[in-house]
C-alpha cells in the first residue's frame, strides 16, 4: 500500500511541475523620424508568441511612450524597450531597439517619410530624391498575374524601371487581385503613385533590412518579367543579414508583395 501511495504522489507531483516555457524569437525596429513628426503607434515586434507588449523609452528628452504611442520630444536617440508577456507555451521576453530622431529636413535610409520607409537615397540635379517602401507587406500571398501568361514587355530589371514595368503589367491584365494591381491600389500615406518594384529595386530591401524591419526571410515578387520565358517573372528571396537572390519562376505562384514609390 505504501508503495502505491508513493507512486501516486510521484505522478501527482510530476503533473504539477511547471512546464518549461519556450523563449519567443523577437525582432524589433522603430524607424527613424524627424522632429515635428506627429505622434505615432509603435509597430509591434515580430514574434512567434501572441503575448501582449508593453513599451518604455530610456530618454524622455528624445521621445516618450504612452501605451503603444510614441511622442517625439527632440533630436537624438533613445532606447525603446518592448516587453512581451507570457502566453500559453511561451514565456515572457523583452527586446530593445534604438530609436533615432533627426532634425527637420534631414533624410536618411530607414526613416519613416511620405507614406513609408526610405530604402534608398540619391541626388538628381542637386535635389535629394529616393525610393520609399511600404512599412509592411501589402500582401502575404499574391500571384504575379490574375491568370493569363501573356507577355507584358515589363522586362526592366534596373533601378528606375519598376514604375514603367507596373504600368505595362496593368495595361496587359487590367483589374484583378495580383501583385502589380495591389501596389497601384495601395494608398499608404494617402499617396497614389505606388508600384511593384523591379528586381534590382526590390533587392535594395536586402541591404536595408536592419533599418526597415518586418522583412521576412522569404520570397517577394518583383515587376520584372523574364524576357526569355514570358511565363516567368523574377522574385527576390530575402535571405539572412543583407543577402538576397533573384530567381525567375512561374507567374501563377503566390508570394509576398511590398509596394514602392519614388519621391
Amino acid at each position: 500500500m505504501k508503495k502505491i501511495i508513493y507512486l501516486l504522489l510521484v505522478v501527482f507531483l510530476a503533473s504539477c511541475k511547471k512546464e518549461d516555457k519556450i523563449i519567443p524569437t523577437l525582432s524589433f525596429i522603430v524607424p527613424t523620424r524627424a522632429v515635428g513628426d506627429p505622434e505615432f503607434t509603435i509597430r509591434a515586434p515580430q514574434s512567434n508568441s501572441d503575448g501582449s507588449f508593453s513599451y518604455s523609452s530610456s530618454n524622455a528628452a528624445v521621445a516618450t511612450v504612452s501605451g503603444t504611442t510614441i511622442r517625439i520630444a527632440g533630436v537624438g536617440t533613445t532606447t525603446i524597450k518592448a516587453v512581451q508577456s507570457a502566453s500559453r507555451n511561451y514565456g515572457a521576453a523583452e527586446i530593445e531597439t534604438t530609436f533615432t530622431v533627426v532634425p527637420t529636413g534631414t533624410l536618411v535610409a530607414g526613416q519613416f517619410y511620405a507614406g513609408g520607409i526610405i530604402v534608398h537615397l540619391l541626388t538628381v540635379s542637386g535635389v535629394q530624391r529616393g525610393y520609399i517602401v511600404s512599412e509592411d507587406d501589402i500582401s502575404t500571398s499574391a500571384p504575379w498575374t490574375p491568370g493569363s501568361l501573356d507577355a507584358t514587355t515589363a522586362t526592366g530589371t534596373a533601378i528606375g524601371t519598376g514604375a514603367a514595368n507596373t504600368a505595362k503589367i496593368i495595361a496587359t491584365f487590367g483589374d484583378g487581385s495580383y501583385a502589380a494591381k495591389l501596389c497601384t491600389d495601395y494608398r499608404g500615406g494617402g499617396y497614389t503613385d505606388w508600384f511593384l518594384p523591379s528586381s534590382l529595386e526590390l533587392s535594395l530591401l536586402g541591404t536595408r533590412k536592419s533599418v526597415i524591419g518586418n522583412i521576412a526571410e522569404t520570397v517577394y515578387w518583383s515587376s520584372s518579367e523574364v524576357s526569355t520565358n514570358i511565363g516567368n517573372a523574377n522574385y527576390v528571396f530575402m535571405g539572412p543579414a543583407a543577402a538576397s537572390s533573384v530567381t525567375g519562376f512561374s507567374k501563377t505562384y503566390r508570394y509576398k508583395v511590398r509596394a514602392f514609390r519614388y519621391f
